[in-house]
């Protein structure tokens, strides 16, 4: 239960932020996934390809936790108390359940 807590917060739903006067929303798996897709253009740009045996692994994980986990293991009720505010908010609304909208969003310094 330990680790899906883990892959509860790193990869479950969306983060959603106040930025330039607006809220905005995208998925958690992307903090993971598009930093490693980075890495490995800049890998593959300065020629050290042996690295990308690190890179692409990690990178097929996250895609797994960020696209796949969640379609075999999906979020149940008992899973409830795992999730944050606004994940909480999104996982009523995807229930058709009435909620009012969070009180506090995910701070910014995910952007």
């Amino acid at each position: 239960m330990e680790i899906r807590k883990h892959i509860i917060k790193l990869f479950a739903l969306s983060y959603i932020v106040p930025f330039a006067g607006k809220i905005r929303s995208f998925t958690r798996s992307a903090n993971i996934i598009f930093p490693l897709m980075l890495i490995g253009g800049l890998i593959v740009c300065s020629e050290l390809y042996s690295w990308l045996y690190v890179v692409l692994p990690l990178l097929a994980v996250a895609c797994f936790f960020g696209f796949g986990y969640f379609h075999f293991c999906p979020l149940t009720d008992k899973d409830f108390p795992l999730l944050d505010d606004t994940q909480r908010w999104q996982y009523e609304a995807f229930q058709r359940r009435v909620t009012p909208e969070p009180k506090s969003y995910n701070a910014q310094w995910v952007l």
